[in-house]
């Protein structure tokens, strides 16, 4: 029973025993002044009831009113989102990882607020988009087929949106409105695609155009310094852009560095560490270096402004790719170097290094560090193996508080005699301009005297 409810059966009884009591004293005594005290005071008592009861459930329902419009709102912003997610899913003509991942959640966020009918019907004309995206025929009685696929699938979904939203179920008539709706969207559609192929028919132009982007690609390679190697590229070119991959040679199912374009032709470059140890600590540093965007399976960064779509650029078509060529060589440079020195110091040092008593990780590319907060505890100290040189090494002893007293205490105690004149920036260079042999017989060492200083400390 609810708390009105309650209040109205409650003055009720009360009613009904003040009219008893009003009788009885009517009829058994003579106290006229106490009967009309009485009734009068039953009476303001149960006004005052009703009026309560009244009040709250004007208030229940504006509260309800309150509640009912937020979720209407959240509905209404969540139903919005998701159409986006799945527009930016589908525009490219395959769905990502990336973008498959962001569709679930998305999916995820509408189940808070759907009926799982409804999710059941949305779920199921999603994967009817998607699996037609992946038709291999794609003939243009199959293109047309998609193209009512997907038009259907939409207004379909949009349909369980509304019937969440507005309570309400379509109609025959709105069943009909929404057939014809679709028939016209599919026209418009077959219509662009007929101009398209028309454009696409006429030739003249486009295959220059894949020859000047053919001729820039190979201009821009030559500026760049590749070392042939250790390196192997690879070029194809469309009519959206080219697409470029230097590869480390023996390994080139995982280190890979792209130039590629997507399908509005607008280029990126992408860089692929494959099953590389660590690899995701690069794709951080390789953002904090160069920009662009990280995840744990590769880095990326958008080419910029007028260099960003090759394939409908002026310069391209006008042979005229001196500064564009020059740029996106030197970018194309500067990562080769990046992954070349980290491919080198993690062949060098980090496969072959002890890693029993530390924490070993890549420190940007040419610095593995060695931590042993784990292992040391209070002394937190740590090792940094740096390569400063093609060949040439530099192995620094650090502390991660900066504690000058308990670093000295502690190198000292691993067979380091130094003092404070010794540090630089709370750091002691051990050994300076050793190859990459030498430098893994030196961090063997080291690691065996702090092995030793750990065991004596725990006793």
């Amino acid at each position: 029973m609810s708390n009105n409810n309650k209040y109205l059966f409650l003055s009720i009884i009360l009613a009904l025993i003040s009219c008893f009591i009003a009788v009885m004293l009517r009829m058994f005594t003579h106290a006229e002044l106490w009967f009309h005290i009485f009734t009068a005071t039953i009476g303001v008592i149960i006004t005052a009831i009703i009026t309560q009861v009244l009040l709250r459930g004007q208030t229940e329902n504006d509260a309800k009113k309150e509640k009912d419009t937020k979720v209407f709102e959240e509905k209404l912003k969540i139903y919005q989102d998701f159409l986006h997610c799945l527009h930016d899913a589908i525009k490219g003509g395959e769905v990502t990882k990336e973008e498959a991942v962001a569709l679930e959640f998305q999916t995820s966020y509408i189940t808070m607020h759907t009926e799982s009918e409804h999710i059941k019907v949305i779920a199921r004309q999603v994967k009817n988009i998607i699996e037609s995206l992946d038709e291999s025929d794609k003939s243009a009685e199959q293109e047309s087929r998609n193209n009512d696929t997907l038009m259907q699938s939409l207004f379909s979904i949009v349909n369980e949106f509304k019937k969440e939203l507005y309570l309400t179920t379509p109609t025959l008539e709105d069943k009909q409105n929404i057939k014809e709706a679709i028939k016209s969207f599919s026209a418009i559609v077959e219509a662009v695609e007929v101009n398209q192929k028309d454009i696409a028919d006429n030739t003249e132009g486009m295959e220059s155009i894949e020859q000047n982007l053919t001729d820039f690609a190979e201009e821009m390679l030559k500026l760049a310094d590749i070392d042939t190697n250790i390196w192997s590229t690879k070029t194809k070119v469309g009519k959206n852009g080219i697409y470029i991959n230097v590869a480390k040679k023996g390994d080139e199912e995982n280190v890979r560095i792209i130039l590629n374009h997507d399908a509005n032709g607008e280029h990126f470059f992408q860089i692929h560490l494959g099953n590389v140890d660590s690899a995701h600590e690069v794709y951080k540093h390789l953002k904090w270096r160069f920009g662009g965007r990280q995840n744990k399976w590769c880095w990326w960064k958008w080419l910029e402004n007028s260099m960003k779509t090759l394939a409908s650029a002026e310069h391209i078509k006008n042979r005229d790719w001196g500064f564009p060529a020059t740029s996106i060589s030197k970018q194309l440079t500067a990562l080769i170097a990046y992954v070349d020195t980290f491919e080198r110091i993690r062949n060098e040092i980090y496969e072959p290094a002890p890693k029993e008593m530390a924490d070993v990780w890549p420190y940007y590319e040419a610095c593995i560090a060695f931590d042993y907060d784990k292992t040391l505890k209070d002394n937190r100290l740590f090792m940094d193996v740096e390569l400063i040189a093609q060949g040439s090494y530099t192995i620094r002893l650090g502390n991660r508080d900066n504690d000058t007293h308990q670093l000295l205490t502690t190198l000292n105690a691993i067979g380091f005699k130094v003092t404070e004149s010794d540090l630089q920036g709370k750091r002691y260079t051990a050994y300076n301009g050793i190859d990459a042999k030498e430098a893994i017989s030196k961090i063997q060492d080291i690691d065996s005297q702090i092995a030793r200083y750990i065991h004596q400390t725990s006793y």
